[in-house]
């Protein structure tokens, strides 16, 4: 029995391993920060079939800032994950310590559900159908003391309401 307790410990252990680190990027306890912002937009279609682009998403959405110190040969084992709201203009801004001489790599995503029109077989004009939305972007480096801004653009991910509209 105390085999398999310490096994389930090692195995506990291992298994937070990639996020131990990150978990100590706290920008209380660290002397610098990154300070991450950016704006989020997202795509639709309205009910005319016009596609309408870079629409602020909905006040409120939740951004996930995904961020990792990256080892020696410049891998990633994991990411930590700090999630912010968006103000009413689609912005976000949230602050990550860095250990001094170190950088991070940064990227953010956001999902969220809202409305857009589609087209169904056999209909002669657009309806409303729920949708899932859904954006990221591209990793980038920022070194610790610095700040780094990110726009995401998001897209229709799944209609829910018509799924083979996509």
């Amino acid at each position: 029995m105390k085999k398999i307790f310490t096994l389930m410990i090692v195995a506990a252990t291992f298994a937070f391993a990639g996020c131990a680190e990150q978990s100590e990027l706290n920008p209380d306890t660290l002397p610098l920060k990154c300070v991450i912002s950016g704006h989020a937009y997202y795509s639709f279609v309205d009910q005319s079939g016009s596609i309408q682009n870079d629409v602020v998403v909905p006040f409120g959405t939740e951004v996930r800032i995904l961020y990792a110190i990256p080892d020696d040969s410049g891998n990633i084992n994991g990411y930590a994950v700090k999630s912010v709201v968006t103000d009413v203009l689609g912005g976000f801004r949230v602050d990550i310590g860095c250990p001094a001489g170190k950088s991070l790599k940064v990227k953010c995503e956001t999902s969220f559900e809202s409305t857009n029109y589609v087209k169904p077989e056999g209909s002669y004009g657009y309806v409303p159908s729920a949708a899932i939305f859904f954006g990221s972007t591209t990793e980038k480096s920022v070194a610790a003391g610095s700040s780094l801004y990110f726009e995401i653009n998001a897209g229709v991910s799944s209609n829910l309401t018509y799924p083979g509209t996509n």
